[in-house]
């Protein structure tokens, strides 16, 4: 589809005399790219999609890149909604329906505060964080959330599956944790010596710089030490933990597990960009796309050249639903960027572009299909 064809659709569109699978295609195509791509003058929307047009592929594959299998983008819509249309590249081939009865709404501001003593304590979904004072937690926005601490007493603050919360410590360092996350953490940092915490699961951390006082992040196989700076550890059980660093430096070890006879190993310092995987045997660091490693800190859900599975997982956590598989394309790859705020149907639409699987909604499960 050349652009004078896709802007007679989209006239078409407008003025109300597309028909159902033109429709269908153009609604579901539509993708929000403002928060990436600065404004952009006609010549130059017409320039990027000649470029883009000259390298498709005469067939799309899995590999494709979602929004970069066409951007076939209308000057007059993209300068006036700041919109992008992504499709396959057979344009109008009918395209199956996500079936579901009951669509899945996206994550939110849900966390459990389990205090020292055990009493468990839900945290207001109206709120997106939490602050430690010197003796009790108040809210981000001032309301009391009516406990106190005493000063060395270890507080756990627990996101579960479609949760996410912000907690901002004693010392002034803040932290975001993601879904299925949790954080161990002093109500008072000690005068002397490092200021620890633990972590399992997703958290991005903003740290307040103190050279006499180390910070320490604890994370599964790594022991993360900072002064100051800003950095993602994602420890999920289901891969191996990595660290990406936004800001600063960090100094990073590999932990020995309780069953191995040798001391801790492979002390290094990670710089901006870098990100390091903690692996069985050793420590792999490579440059990185920091944007992408941050994309959800961010309110998207982003992913590159990624398995199946891995999107899946993430959409796991975030959702709250069960994957099952009934096909699973092996050699595939996706990638993808959409908003954290869209329910899960939209997201799974994107994925289907590339025609490599298919989705069911049941409940709060997603099916996996050919």
């Amino acid at each position: 589809m050349t652009n004078e064809e896709l802007n007679e659709l989209i006239a078409k569109y407008k003025s109300g005399k597309c028909s159902d699978d033109e429709r269908a295609f153009l609604e579901d195509s539509i993708f929000s790219y403002n928060e990436h791509i600065p404004p952009l003058n006609e010549q130059e929307v017409e320039a990027m999609c000649a470029k883009i047009f000259e390298k498709l592929p005469s067939k799309p594959n899995g590999k494709l890149k979602l929004w970069s299998v066409i951007i076939a983008t209308a000057a007059t819509l993209a300068l006036s909604a700041g919109v992008y249309l992504i499709a396959k590249h057979e344009l109008l081939s009918p395209r199956r329906e996500i079936i579901t009865k009951t669509d899945i709404a996206p994550g939110s501001n849900r966390a459990i505060l389990k205090l020292a003593n055990g009493k468990m304590i839900q945290l207001a979904g109206n709120k997106s964080g939490i602050k430690q004072t010197k003796s009790t937690l108040i809210y981000g926005d001032g309301t009391p959330v009516g406990v106190q601490n005493g000063d060395s007493e270890i507080n756990a603050l627990i996101t579960p599956k479609g949760g996410q919360y912000t907690l901002t410590l004693s010392d002034g360092s803040v932290i975001t944790l993601n879904a299925g996350s949790e954080l161990k953490y002093p109500a008072q940092f000690p005068d002397v010596g490092e200021r620890k915490v633990y972590l399992s699961g997703e958290a991005f951390f903003e740290i307040t710089k103190d050279k006499n006082h180390p910070f320490i992040v604890e994370s599964r196989d790594q022991r993360i030490k900072v002064l100051g700076t800003k950095f993602n550890v994602n420890s999920y059980a289901s891969h191996a933990a990595a660290t990406t660093l936004a800001e600063g430096s960090v100094q990073l070890t590999k932990l020995a597990s309780p069953t191995e006879k040798r001391a801790d190993a492979d002390n290094l310092i990670l710089k901006p960009g870098e990100q390091a995987i903690v692996g069985k045997d050793k420590i792999t660091v490579s440059q990185v796309d920091v944007d992408l490693n941050l994309a959800w800190i961010y309110g998207k859900t982003e992913f590159e050249n990624a398995e199946l599975k891995t999107v899946m997982q993430m959409l796991e956590r975030w959702y709250d639903v069960e994957v099952v598989y009934k096909s699973y394309p092996q050699a595939s790859r996706f990638s993808g960027s959409i908003s954290r705020n869209k329910n899960l149907s939209e997201v799974l639409r994107l994925l289907e572009t590339t025609g490599e699987v298919h989705f069911k909604i049941d409940e709060r499960r997603v099916i996996v299909m050919k």
